[in-house]
């Protein structure tokens, strides 16, 4: 599964060449997200023979559902801000595919514990990685773990006291005022 709009920055177009690029044709691949390459990437996946294996119901109002039951989530993206869609799926207990784009992905999962990075913009390399994830089972369970143990340090309220303290921290020591 990739959730996001259906921009280039998502990088979507590498998704559907790297699950194409599958020697495993029973799998599936489901698209969440609006956007305006919608139908370039559908046109994308029937060049590529993937027809009703590529799914994109559009903006759906509960993905945490959808990943849920995924066998994996990969973020396919060029480039990202913080990736809050990594944190929700390995908090919803799905294993995490991601390429080490600028920005984000590096912050949010530790390579090989709670997530696979592979270089960004390289269908090959997330095709590559894709297989050796399907094919693991017992890499996919503990991937699933270990992220859904990662994604609560990203818990709002963590978040918010780890700011109390440094507000506290840096008033007492005068910085900044």
């Amino acid at each position: 599964i990739g959730i996001g709009r259906l921009v280039p920055q998502k990088g979507f177009d590498l998704l559907i060449e790297a699950v194409a690029a599958l020697a495993d044709r029973s799998v599936r691949l489901v698209i969440l997200g609006d956007g305006p390459q919608g139908a370039a990437l559908r046109t994308l996946g029937d060049a590529h023979g993937l027809g009703p294996r590529l799914y994109m119901p559009g903006h759906v109002r509960d993905p945490a559902r959808w990943l849920a039951h995924a066998d994996l989530f990969v973020l396919s993206s060029r480039w990202e801000g913080f990736g809050h869609v990594l944190v929700e799926a390995m908090a919803c207990g799905a294993p995490v595919l991601a390429t080490d784009c600028p920005y984000g992905p590096a912050d949010v999962l530790r390579e090989g514990e709670s997530g696979i990075l592979v270089a960004p913009g390289r269908a090959e390399d997330l095709s590559s990685a894709m297989a050796r994830l399907l094919r693991d089972s017992a890499l996919r369970r503990r991937l699933a773990a270990a992220g859904g143990e990662r994604a609560r340090i990203f818990e709002a309220d963590r978040i918010a006291a780890a700011y109390a303290d440094l507000f506290d921290a840096t008033s007492r020591a005068g910085i900044g005022g």
